[in-house]
């Protein structure tokens, strides 16, 4: 799970890299849209559900920590 969350957080990196790169002439302008900030359905929802997966991977990742603390302060 730690390598999906990688990767989801190295995509929408990217995608601001591009952005910023753009308007700063770094590099030419593309249709990618900066995540959160531009205006568009489809993009937004993309971009929330992939927060989403974030969330709910860093969820489940502190309740197994929680769990292991527990044993190893039970035992």
């Amino acid at each position: 799970m730690a390598q999906f969350a990688t990767g989801i957080t190295i995509l929408l990196g990217v995608q601001s890299f591009i952005i910023m790169a753009g308007v700063t002439r770094l590099l030419p302008l593309t249709g990618v849209t900066l995540p959160f900030v531009s205006y568009g359905g489809s993009s937004l929802v993309a971009n929330y559900v992939l927060l989403a997966l974030l969330v709910r991977i860093s969820d489940d990742n502190a309740r197994r920590a929680g769990e292991v603390y527990e044993k190893v302060a039970t035992a």
